[in-house]
């Protein structure tokens, strides 16, 4: 016989399938890529009807006499991002320069939130308007 197998040798070698190639490691990374996916899914942060997706890419790659090749194995999970989240800030001047806070710093905190310096107003001064009056 020449240099290619025949189909008696053949015959007692195990078929390659996805569960044997690469001895598991195709299924291992898809099964990985899958939980991502499903841990993306129950995330509360993200879209909830988000399209997700795993991707199993199997490149088969023969030499030129057909005899043997490369086998390469790509697996990709495509996830939904996080979801936009926004707040609303307020922009003033301190004595230490310009600030941004989440809160209004010309109205009080409630008690619940009294800050342990003294009064939230008179930390900050007001922006003033550009070409206004001073």
């Amino acid at each position: 016989m020449g240099s290619k197998p025949g189909k008696e040798q053949c015959m007692d070698q195990e078929k390659v399938s996805l569960a044997s190639l690469m001895g598991g490691m195709a299924v291992e990374r898809f099964d990985d890529a899958l939980a991502q996916v499903l841990a993306n899914i129950v995330d509360p942060n993200t879209a909830p009807m988000a399209k997700r997706e795993v991707v199993l890419k199997v490149e088969f790659k023969p030499d030129r006499g057909r005899g043997l090749g490369k086998v390469a194995v790509q697996v990709q999970s495509k996830l939904a991002p996080p979801e936009k989240v926004e707040t609303t800030v307020f922009f003033s001047m301190t004595r230490g320069g310009p600030v941004a806070t989440e809160h209004n710093p010309n109205q009080m905190r409630l008690p619940l939130e009294a800050p342990e310096s003294g009064p939230v107003h008179s930390q900050f001064q007001p922006l003033r308007p550009v070409g206004g009056a001073k």
